[in-house]
């Protein structure tokens, strides 16, 4: 995948969930950030070769802790099925929401 904002990028490591997948964080400075997971052994993951992404909308507690959250009006749930056109286009509007403050509501 290729690594859009890439300025943004937190970490990029191994998915501690799930077996062989990748997960990458980013952080905007609104607070705001995006999981992103792809590879691995889940069947979306693998059985969709052209959309094979899944992203989350998080916003971040602390400068490291963040949970999904999804009270922004972009989602109720993660994007499934998403290509990197659309992972690019969904980066962006994130990276563009009205920042808040560190903290859970």
């Amino acid at each position: 995948m290729k690594k859009y904002h890439e300025e943004h990028i937190k970490v990029e490591r191994p998915h501690l969930n799930i077996g062989s997948a990748t997960q990458r964080i980013y952080k905007f400075p609104n607070n705001y950030g995006a999981s992103i997971v792809w590879g691995g052994d889940l069947t979306f993951m693998r059985d969709n070769a052209h959309a094979p992404y899944e992203l989350a909308v998080i916003r971040f507690i602390d400068d490291d802790e963040y949970y999904l959250d999804y009270s922004t009006g972009l989602t109720t749930d993660v994007f499934r099925y998403q290509n990197e056109e659309q992972i690019r286009d969904l980066l962006k509007q994130i990276k563009n929401l009205e920042e808040v403050a560190y903290g859970i509501e």
